[in-house]
């Protein structure tokens, strides 16, 4: 039992100790000195919590039918996501791991304004679960983009996202969002 136990604690600090980076970080005082200051932080772009259900978008196309994010080929787009992950009743939270260097246009019009995502902005409705959307970085060559710019169009005018209640908890991490 105590061997169980102290190869269940070695595999926890061998995981955490697999998620840490070295960063350099900088302190500046009144004088023009900078002093290089090394720190651990946790590496948290490609952390996946154990219990947590994770959609990998394949697809950059506009599409509410592509919600069965699999291990499959091009079974996933974002819009597809968000769906699922609305329809997801599970506690767990939900990451939707979006790809770097990647522009995922909107373009789906909506005239009725529902809120289900199937159309226009993004809706996410779900109150049972936390939904972060990470990309692969807000600027530079691998910046992830979400583009809403499709969905102001003529009259109709859109906003990227349509969070739609109290309770309904979304993270947006290293991307950029914009034209809504």
């Amino acid at each position: 039992m105590k061997r169980n136990v102290a190869w269940s604690l070695l595999t926890l600090v061998v995981l955490v100790g697999a998620t840490l980076k070295y960063t350099q970080s900088a302190s500046s005082s009144s004088s023009n000195e900078h002093i290089a200051v090394p720190r651990m932080v946790l590496e948290t772009s490609n952390l996946t919590l154990p219990l947590a259900t994770a959609f990998d978008v394949d697809r950059t196309d506009d599409t509410a039918a592509a919600t069965a994010c699999t291990d499959a080929d091009n079974d996933c787009s974002l819009r597809g996501a968000i769906i699922a992950a609305n329809a997801n009743v599970s506690a767990d939270p939900v990451i939707i791991n979006l790809q770097p260097a990647t522009t995922y246009s909107l373009t789906l019009t909506n005239a009725t304004q529902e809120n289900a995502a199937a159309t226009g902005d993004l809706d996410i409705t779900t109150s049972l679960h936390t939904v972060t959307i990470v990309g692969g970085g807000s600027s530079g060559p691998d910046a992830t983009i979400i583009d809403a710019a499709g969905l102001s169009t003529g009259t109709l005018h859109d906003r990227v996202f349509h969070i739609t209640g109290s309770g309904v908890t979304v993270i947006f991490q290293d991307l950029a969002i914009q034209n809504g």
